[in-house]
């Protein structure tokens, strides 16, 4: 019952959310979807279009249909498609429920690899599940927060009522009750005993600059591709600066959005 509900709440969810617009709808359809799909709730489901069509993802019923129908963040997914080449390695900060990496280890094929960062806790399993769903073993997951520094930060949680993907997790420069310490790696001391990227892909809820910090030499050195997620106005011009005079080619293609390309790339494998 539970699975043709969520099958249909997906498939739907566009006009079922269109309907829940109207005066008096909205509330009561809240309480009853919430009651039977809870906020913790995911069921299998296949990519049904677009670049990622046919990785398989759990996905919350009531809110992942961008996933299923392939246009979540379809930029990201253009840039991998037309930058990932079979022997690349691909790293994936912030890789939540995996997608961008799943798509990223079939695009580097059996020769490259993927590096999935993701810091919150409680996703780690679900990553396992993921890799092992879909024969993707070219990915490797690594429960640190990507960070100016190696060795431990705050991390503030998601509330899944809010963030039912818990996609919102961040870390945070003060502890709290809600707070947990968990280990923090920063990447110029990561690729000193793994495989350096040729594409970052960083999606880290604010800490894109601390995470700049820590990546200095890589991106001196290796000179990957590099698209980020960007949180703030200030983060922003701080990097987009930065990356300038690294002599990298800076593209918004989003308001929130750019993607960094060498000037004068480094051709390896």
């Amino acid at each position: 019952m539970r699975a043709a509900l969520s099958r249909l709440v997906i498939q739907s969810g566009t006009l079922l959310r269109t309907i829940a617009r109207f005066p008096g709808v909205h509330y009561c359809a809240k309480k009853v979807g919430a009651y039977i799909l809870p906020a913790g709730f995911r069921e299998w489901f296949q990519v049904r279009d677009g670049v990622g069509k046919g990785i398989w993802l759990k996905l919350n019923p009531r809110s992942g249909d961008p996933y299923f129908r392939g246009t979540a963040e379809t930029g990201i997914q253009n840039l991998l498609r037309d930058y990932l080449k079979p022997g690349m390695v691909f790293y994936d900060l912030g890789s939540n429920n995996g997608f961008f990496s799943l798509l990223a280890a079939r695009l580097v094929g059996p020769a490259g690899k993927v590096i999935a960062f993701e810091a919150e806790p409680r996703l780690g399993s679900e990553l396992l599940e993921y890799i092992e769903r879909n024969d993707a073993f070219n990915v490797r997951i690594v429960q640190f927060a990507v960070w100016s520094q190696s060795g431990f930060v705050d991390f503030h949680s998601a509330d899944q009522c809010i963030s039912p993907d818990l996609g919102l997790g961040r870390v945070v420069l003060q502890p709290t009750a809600k707070t947990v310490s968990i280990p923090s790696i920063c990447l110029d001391d990561f690729v000193q005993t793994e495989r350096p990227p040729n594409f970052i892909k960083c999606d880290v809820e604010g800490a894109e600059v601390e995470v700049f910090r820590g990546a200095r030499k890589v991106l001196t050195k290796y000179k990957p591709c590099f698209e980020c997620e960007i949180h703030s106005g200030e983060n922003g011009k701080l990097l987009g600066a930065e990356l300038r005079d690294m002599q990298y080619d800076v593209r918004w293609y989003s308001a929130s959005h750019f993607f960094a390309v060498p000037t004068n790339p480094r051709i390896w494998h």
